[in-house]
């Protein structure tokens, strides 16, 4: 029943582990993050507008056509070399939940496996400050994924300074039914400060549980952290995170149509 879990339901996540270790027993305690209260900002005073120095839309089509700069190739950014890895191969092949899960990722990333906390890293370059977490498979006895990430937070905080979260959605998934079963996934956006840098972190968490008595749970969880400068976060998460978070959705799609 277990190996049903849909840890896609994360993860999307899009997700400690990074630079410091997560202990495989996490807290019981919840930690709250300040939500966001900004100022409402005040209305400008209506300034006029300068003069266009260009001619109105109508006008360009009489205008004669410029001739392009030429394109400088060799300012271009280098096209990313993506390979597959195995988490399952990885990980020594002894935990038979994460048969199956597999994650699209930059060649020239730095990875690391880590066994002991459960969990992989991708990190751009050696300084950690843009990179994507997986803790692929967690054993507990969460009653949901919003309870598993309340264990995953104080972590968070250690790394991350005045951590708060900007947006987070709650759900469940569906198609898993049954008796004292329930699958459910918590997804959150969050900025902090990390190394003098305003960061941005997207997370994603899948819970599989199983009501065992009339208050206790046992669970399995996954979890997706990725995280970057706030200034190029946007684009990571668009060229990057979107595809690894992607490509660990479809192995374990498929992984569960074989089950």
């Amino acid at each position: 029943m277990l190996r049903r879990f849909p840890f896609m339901c994360i993860l999307l996540i899009g997700f400690l582990w990074w630079g410091y270790a997560v202990p495989p027993v996490f807290a019981n305690n919840t930690i709250q993050f300040p939500t966001l209260n900004l100022p409402t900002p005040t209305p400008a005073t209506p300034v006029p507008s300068p003069q266009p120095s260009v001619l109105p839309f109508q006008n360009l089509l009489n205008q004669p056509t410029p001739n392009p700069s030429p394109i400088n190739l060799l300012n271009q950014p280098p096209q990313l070399s993506w390979g597959t890895f195995d988490v399952y191969n990885e990980f020594g092949a002894y935990d038979k939940l994460m048969i199956g899960l597999v994650v699209d990722y930059p060649r020239n990333w730095v990875t690391s496996v880590d066994t002991y906390n459960r969990l992989v890293s991708f990190s751009e370059d050696q300084s950690g400050m843009v990179s994507f977490i997986i803790l692929p498979s967690c054993q507990g006895s969460w009653r949901d994924a919003q309870s598993f990430f309340s264990d995953i937070a104080p972590y968070l905080s250690q790394k991350f300074s005045n951590l708060g979260i900007i947006s987070q959605d709650v759900g469940v998934d569906p198609d898993v039914k049954g008796i004292d079963v329930n699958s459910t996934y918590y997804k959150a956006d969050l900025q902090g400060g990390f190394q003098g840098q305003s960061m941005l972190l997207h997370v994603e968490v899948g819970v599989y549980s199983v009501q065992t008595t009339a208050t206790a749970f046992y669970s399995v969880g996954g979890a997706i952290i990725c995280y970057a400068p706030r200034d190029v976060f946007p684009q990571k998460l668009q060229t990057i995170f979107g595809r690894m978070i992607s490509s660990i959705v479809k192995t374990m799609k498929t992984t569960k149509k074989k089950e």
